[in-house]
């Protein structure tokens, strides 16, 4: 019984909790790996010999190496992780191993394995013209899930035949299980000759995956492409990459003119669904491609489908900026997309005759194209629709534009205005022919000038549609309207707190927006509402440092003072008061108090009576009879008894009064 409670303890750290290993370029495999000075020395040693919940950090140096998983994380216990050690790059380089074992060679392979990391890495220099040999940076395939490539570099991966090469490739060849759960982020793709193939792809049973804030330039293909129907899984309803989203990508410098496969034929797309279905791909920016984006099947009778192309910046592009249909009448056809609110700028760069800013090819059907700016170079042409198939697709609200004569083709059809379009056509009622007013579209800087003619005139066709959020990231709609474009004008949020700058009247001051409640006197427009006053709350015309009640526009300086009701209207300090007292039945009014030059006396009736002034010391100051006003003016400020006496009955009154303010 001891030596099992023993084994079992022993067992433990093993079994029940996660290790981390690291490798070195200087380390053995003989070692135990668990420290940096008692490293591993090859990163396959450490792929072997992990569990799930386990980390392998690598160290800074070159491994020449093809790194292959043969384990897998779980759910419970966590992902097998292969990562950079601190801040170090580590390269694994490829140089000299493309006679690897297999047909799909890579310099790091996931094939049916689950729940891995990996980041941090450079790849690089996996070249061949073994026509046998199909090299990729990263390789996934079979039925793998929850797998995460995060944050490396991929270049020089290169195939000199005419065959094919990947930067990155998710291949899902499994008909009993896909591949899902894929995460690809802020990775650089980059210096690669792929001969026929592309530089990041999702191909076959593929699903539920994100491909977000990547890089891809400088390659000789297609930058990010999403398959279906090439025969990559054998089932063929799976046989397509499918409900994803493509964020955030910037792919530029994609051109297949140099690359042999292509004969000099520019054709490779900056983003590029070849027969997938539901996917997101949006607020990408994409220039200098032969061309942007492009929804189509090569396969014939095939469809790609649903696919949502909104907030994205498409720029500069050779020869179109974005592309739908199949490019033959031999290929399948694009159903149900939706092309909403994109910029689109300067493309067909090559003028070489069918380029244009939107090219819609063979059997295109029930698609949406709106809210979109189209804005060609001097004579470009902003539609090429140069074929009559398809139907029910629905143009409308976009804005076009160019500086030279104005070529749109609709079912074959040519026509040299905007207008001649629309009446041809009945498509576009409520687009335009404008200049949208970029910022400043030949720096790349396709956002709208604060007069754009774009600003609050797109259709609002949800949040579904349209998503939340535009090309910046920031709010797709201010108030209740949309901009056209890719950009809403006035949408950042600076300070962050919950209202566009278009909304808010200080964008640098969370404290300050329309939510919060005015604050009166302090100089600040809090809840950035013009009609709740921050001073002269009253709206009497007088400020609160000259009006004593600032909430009462009846009581101001220039207001009626009214007597004896115990409130000062003229601001003057104090209030007019009449005093009325009853004596020997008649009623005695005596005014104002405080006096300052007269004190008036007024009697509802005849009466024989006297009137003294005194000190509040007694002293008697001035005195007479039947006077009914007495002249105060010499008399020196201050507070006195007024006595007024009925001369017949003896009766008297005594009020006190102030002379003087």
């Amino acid at each position: 019984m001891k030596r099992f409670i023993i084994i079992v303890a022993f067992f433990l750290p093993y079994c029940l909790f996660s290790a981390t290993y690291y490798v070195s370029t200087s380390g053995s495999n003989s070692n135990s790996g668990l420290n940096t000075s008692d490293a591993w020395l090859t990163i396959q040693h450490a792929v072997n010999n992990v569990n799930a919940g386990d980390e392998i950090q690598v160290l800074a140096g070159v491994y020449n190496e093809l790194v292959e998983f043969q384990n897998s994380g779980n759910s419970s216990q966590g992902n097998i992780v292969l990562k950079n050690y601190a801040s170090d790059q580590p390269i694994i380089d490829g140089t000299g191993l493309d006679s690897s074992p297999g047909f799909e060679i890579g310099i790091i392979k996931i094939e049916n394995q689950n729940y891995i990391e990996i980041s941090g890495f450079e790849l690089r220099n996996l070249i061949t013209s073994n026509t046998s040999k199909f090299p990729s940076g990263i390789w996934i395939l079979g039925d793998a899930h929850d797998i995460n490539i995060n944050n490396n570099k991929i270049h020089d991966i290169v195939h000199n035949a005419d065959e094919g090469a990947h930067g990155l490739a998710v291949y899902g060849t499994n008909s009993t299980g896909a591949i899902y759960n894929i995460s690809i982020t802020e990775n650089e793709i980059y210096d690669c000759i792929l001969a026929n193939s592309e530089s990041l792809v999702l191909n076959g049973n593929v699903k539920d995956f994100e491909v977000n804030y990547n890089i891809v330039h400088h390659n000789n293909n297609i930058g990010i492409d999403f398959i279906g129907h090439e025969g990559t899984c054998p089932d063929p309803l799976l046989d397509q990459a499918r409900d994803g989203v493509c964020i955030g990508n910037l792919v530029y410098e994609i051109d297949s003119r140099n690359n042999p496969s292509y004969e000099g034929e520019a054709s490779a797309d900056g983003i590029y669904v070849d027969g997938g279905k539901n996917i997101l791909i949006e607020q990408n920016e994409i220039h200098n491609a032969n061309i942007g984006i492009e929804l189509a099947s090569e396969r014939s009778g095939k469809t790609t489908s649903e696919i949502s192309v909104r907030n994205n910046f498409v720029y500069n592009c050779h020869i179109v900026g974005i592309a739908i249909g199949g490019y033959d009448d031999m290929r399948g056809e694009t159903r149900g997309c939706r092309i909403v609110n994109n910029t689109f700028y300067g493309n067909d760069t090559d003028d070489i005759g069918w380029g244009s800013e939107l090219l819609m090819q063979y059997y295109c059907y029930d698609n949406l194209v709106k809210n979109n700016v189209f804005h060609a170079k001097n004579n470009g042409v902003l539609i090429a629709y140069w074929n009559n198939t398809g139907s029910n697709n629905d143009f409308d609200n976009n804005m076009y534009y160019n500086t030279g004569s104005v070529e749109f083709s609709w079912a074959d059809n040519y026509y040299s205005s905007f207008a001649s379009l629309q009446t041809a056509t009945g498509q576009e009622a409520s687009g335009s022919f404008q200049s949208p007013l970029f910022v400043d579209p030949n720096d790349g800087n396709l956002r709208l000038s604060s007069n754009s003619p774009c600003i609050d005139e797109g259709i609002n066709l949800g949040a579904s549609a349209v998503g939340t959020q535009d090309f910046d990231g920031n709010f797709r709609i201010v108030g209740n309207d949309i901009d056209i474009g890719a950009n809403e004008w006035g949408a950042e949020d600076i300070d962050q707190d919950g209202f566009p700058l278009a909304e808010d009247c200080d964008d640098n001051n969370p404290n300050i927006n329309p939510n919060q409640t005015e604050e009166p006197y302090n100089g600040i427009d809090d809840d950035c509402d013009s009609t709740t006053f921050d001073d002269d709350l009253d709206q009497d015309g007088f400020l609160l440092a000259d009006d004593c009640d600032d909430n009462n526009s009846d009581i101001n300086p220039e207001a009626e003072e009214i007597a004896n009701n115990g409130i000062d209207e003229d601001c003057d300090g104090m209030d007019l008061t009449t005093s009325i007292y009853e004596l020997s039945n008649y009623k005695i009014r005596i005014f104002p108090n405080p006096a300052i030059d007269l004190i008036n006396i007024e009697i509802n009736g005849k009466i024989n009576f006297q009137t003294s002034l005194f000190d509040m010391n007694g002293k008697l100051i001035t005195t007479s009879n039947n006077m009914k006003s007495i002249k105060i003016n010499s008399i020196t400020q201050g507070t006195y008894l007024l006595e007024i006496k009925d001369l017949k009955t003896s009766q008297t009154v005594v009020k006190k009064i102030i002379l003087g303010n």
